[in-house]
């Protein structure tokens, strides 16, 4: 009998690790694909903008959007991640966590505002200034998507969360081409950022249809999801640091020109490494968020997807470097050979 019961009790778990790796493998498909048609308008836009802006334009938005990576990086307070994480919990407590982000939101928002000028001196360009403003906006405009993201995510739907991702990624894509060739130089950038966060609001009510009751947020409870996003936040701040710092000290040392050339070569790598991206963060800790009782399952099965991801991205990225030279000097006919180092 007990052996029965081990038996049967031994095939549950391997039917439900089964179909975590069905759900997993199925919502990074669906992100991947999302990925690839992102990329690839983002791809088809940057062919474009390298012939419509100059390097000084690809320099202002990089020297913008670093001095905003601080509240960037920590818009919503890390609270996105951790509503996902608390799923079972979502009725009582994703009205509460969309006031904390809002309050966060409007926080940096102010902050940023008042920073402009400082970096208008500080890089000598006042058009810095309209540039960090309209960023800075975004932030709270874009604040109700984290509610339909993370229902979405919760209920591991990912085909409409990927969908939802496209429609805001193709929104941005194709204003920026239009922004560009309307003459609007820089602020091509930026004001697609403002576009997007309204109409990924508006897509992602379209997919939700609901909104939760509201529950009053007191100082207790933002400050008991502040303590609980606090590593969300160091971890963003840290990776957004790493990842766009380095504009800022370049354009302190080095000709504005350079800092246009270094941020187009990273926008095309980063167009291949987001691919990758977006599935890890995306799927991974909806699904699982699901294990967090079961460690050793947690880490088993996050070792398997990891591999699967880096036999996939190594090859990729090994032939890419081998290629960038070719494709970089045929597409931009000298223009951005500069940039084929980076």
């Amino acid at each position: 009998m007990e052996g029965n019961h081990n038996n049967h009790k031994s095939t549950a778990l391997g039917a439900s690790s089964s179909a975590e790796r069905r759900v997993v493998l199925k919502g990074s498909i669906w992100m991947a694909a999302n990925a690839a048609i992102s990329r690839g308008a983002s791809l088809i836009a940057q062919v474009v903008l390298g012939w419509l802006l100059s390097k000084e334009d690809f320099a202002l938005y990089a020297i913008a959007i670093s001095s905003a990576t601080i509240f960037t990086m920590l818009r919503n307070g890390g609270s996105l991640e951790i509503l996902i994480q608390k799923g079972r919990q979502y009725k009582e407590i994703a009205s509460v966590f969309v006031k904390f982000s809002f309050l966060f939101n409007i926080g940096a928002m102010l902050i940023l505002v008042a920073m402009a000028p400082f970096a208008a001196n500080l890089y000598l360009h006042d058009e810095l200034i309209g540039l960090i403003i309209i960023i800075a906006i975004s932030l709270p405009a874009g604040t109700p998507s984290v509610l339909f993201r993370a229902k979405l995510s919760i209920d591991r739907r990912f085909g409409s969360l990927a969908k939802l991702g496209l429609i805001s990624n193709i929104t941005r894509q194709v204003s920026m081409v239009i922004f560009a060739l309307l003459g609007f130089g820089p602020l091509s950038f930026v004001l697609p950022i403002l576009l997007a966060a309204v109409v990924e609001n508006i897509v992602g009510w379209r997919y939700v249809k609901a909104w939760p009751s509201s529950n009053t947020l007191t100082i207790s409870k933002f400050s008991e999801i502040f303590i609980d996003a606090k590593w969300v936040m160091l971890g963003a701040l840290a990776l957004g640091l790493s990842l766009q710092g380095d504009f800022l000290v370049i354009g302190l040392i080095e000709p504005i020109q350079d800092v246009g050339v270094y941020f187009f070569g990273y926008q095309l790598i980063f167009t291949v490494a987001v691919l990758f991206n977006t599935s890890l963060e995306s799927v991974f800790p909806p699904t699982f968020a699901r294990m967090v009782d079961d460690v050793e399952k947690l880490r088993s099965e996050f070792i398997r997807a990891l591999r699967g991801v880096m036999l996939l991205a190594v090859p990729i990225a090994f032939s890419l470097t081998i290629l960038s030279p070719v494709i970089i000097q045929s597409i931009w006919g000298g223009k951005w050979d500069d940039a084929i180092i980076v």
